[in-house]
């Protein structure tokens, strides 16, 4: 059999009529009705851990109607809801999941509008200015910064990360500092991309504390910040 994955158009053929399975399909298409039946059955573990569901992606608000109906079903049923964003979407796909969403995870990448297109396709002016709207609405947001060796952990990122947390509103109560790791590795692979590598290691336990201080240190003290 011979796989070109250029031509792949998601069908699963390829998946169904590999030999030694080495290819595998991932991922399956559900209607809002047959999802909300799968997240009922841990309903009784959500109660128990105080915990609940969590949508993510990928990037999840570019199918906001989806989210909006099955987070309005969680709701309903008291299962709490915490929507995971990268915050580049129209500002409308935020507003429809709002009311359904108690908790709201954004990632923050790069404070430098060029450099942040240099490295993801984009600049980062939406993505502020969808944060800066919810953060003045909701009062539940924990702000994500994934810490890049040599992209975004000098002391001017710092520096220009907290001048743009200043500007937000009070609905961010937290800031999680992501150690990098190599965990998307495979996936790349996966995929038949090329992966970038930006250093072998994760940084340190005393290098994360060090940026929590650092970022902490130019914040008010009310907001607490931490890695992960």
């Amino acid at each position: 059999m011979l796989f070109l994955r250029e031509n792949c158009t998601a069908c699963g053929k390829c998946s169904d009529a590999c030999p030694s399975l080495a290819l595998s399909l991932c991922g399956e298409e559900k209607t809002v009705t047959e999802l909300f039946e799968e997240i009922k059955k841990d309903q009784h573990y959500y109660t128990a851990s105080g915990g609940g569901v969590t949508f993510s992606g990928g990037e999840c608000l570019l199918h906001s109607q989806f989210v909006k109906a099955i987070a309005k079903m969680c709701k309903d049923k008291d299962i709490h809801t915490t929507v995971e964003s990268a915050f580049f979407v129209p500002w409308k796909n935020v507003e429809e999941v709002l009311p359904f969403t108690d908790l709201f995870f954004a990632d923050l990448k790069i404070p430098d509008p060029e450099k942040h297109r240099k490295f993801t396709g984009q600049d980062n002016k939406l993505i502020i200015e969808n944060i800066t709207k919810l953060s003045n609405i909701h009062s539940n947001i924990i702000l994500r910064i994934p810490v890049i060796p040599g992209v975004n952990d000098s002391d001017d990122d710092i520096d220009a990360f907290a001048q743009i947390i200043k500007t937000f509103g009070k609905g961010i109560k937290e800031i999680e500092l992501l150690r990098y790791n190599h965990m998307a590795h495979s996936k790349y692979g996966f995929l038949g991309k090329k992966y970038t590598e930006f250093g072998t290691d994760s940084q340190s336990d005393e290098k994360m504390n060090e940026l929590c201080l650092c970022l902490q240190n130019k914040l008010s003290k009310g907001l607490r910040v931490f890695y992960v």
